[in-house]
């Protein structure tokens, strides 16, 4: 059971991860476009 549980967790830790990740990167893109909005993109910086 263990060792078919383990990889399970191990996946869904992933993706959790993964998801996670796209979410941070998408409003990253979207603040640091400067044709979006300059006064976003240097705030970062």
């Amino acid at each position: 059971m263990n060792d078919n549980l383990t990889p399970r967790v191990s996946i869904i830790a992933m993706l959790k991860k993964c998801t996670s990740l796209k979410k941070e990167l998408a409003i990253i893109c979207k603040i640091g476009k400067p044709k979006w909005n300059k006064k976003y993109s240097v705030n970062i910086e």
